[in-house]
């Protein structure tokens, strides 16, 4: 995996979400971001040292996830 030590996409379904993380871990960080923000995707990558990436639909579903105290 190039980009990070975990992937994680939330996509319309499940085994899309599956496929786009497969295809998002053989890609740079923020080429795996920009793939996920063009297929209308949230994306999280941790890195091995531990920091964090996102795009922005997931940094969205992110901040409404703490609006509603979850």
């Amino acid at each position: 995996m190039k980009s990070g030590a975990s992937i994680s996409i939330i996509a319309p379904d499940a085994a899309s979400a599956d496929v786009l993380a497969t295809i998002t871990g053989s890609m740079r960080t923020e080429e795996a971001l920009t793939f996920a923000d063009s297929v209308d995707s949230a994306c999280l990558v941790i890195e091995r040292d531990g920091s964090l990436h996102s795009n922005a639909r997931w940094d969205r579903i992110e901040l409404s996830r703490r609006q509603a105290g979850q």
